[in-house]
This record gives C-alpha cells, structure tokens and sequence, in this order.
C-alpha cells in the first residue's frame, strides 16, 4: 500500500515523545506491506465510514483514510501529548 502523511499530522507527531513516534513508525512501516490495514495490531474499521480506520496507540487515536491502495494519515481524533498553544 502507499501511505500518504499530511503535514499537520507530522506537526502533531513532533509534540509526542520519542517512544510514541517509534511505536508509529513500526506500523507506517507495516502499512506499507500489507493488504489491509486492519490486518495490524491497533488498527481498527471506523463505526461510521467504511473507508476510515481508526489506529491507537496508548490513549492516542489517529484516523487513516483507505481509498483503493492509498491510506492517507490525516490527523489525531485524540492526541494525549498535543496541546494547543496559545
């Protein structure tokens, strides 16, 4: 599969420790391998939409976006380490 990361994804990604990001590079690298993303542990088939999944990692959450062979990481439903900064 190609895997497609937004900008604002990777800034959100910077704000989270070290440990956190290796943890999502092990399952970008996965992603990149397998058939179907919900073939990896953590990632789940998004209640509403068919073509969303819901990946989690510790309390955080990310939504992925499944359009053919392209996952597109988008954004944090819920990023325990971001804060927004005034």
């Amino acid at each position: 599969m190609e895997v497609n990361i937004s900008e604002f994804f990777l800034f959100q990604l910077e704000k989270c420790p070290v440990a956190f990001q290796k943890d999502f590079r092990k399952i970008y690298q996965q992603l990149k391998i397998v058939d179907s993303p919900i073939e990896i542990k953590g990632i789940e088939k998004y209640i509403t939409n068919k073509k969303h999944f819901k990946l989690t990692i510790d309390k955080s959450k990310i939504i992925l976006r499944l359009d053919k062979e392209i996952v597109s990481i988008t954004c944090f439903l819920f990023n325990q380490y971001f804060t927004k900064e005034k």
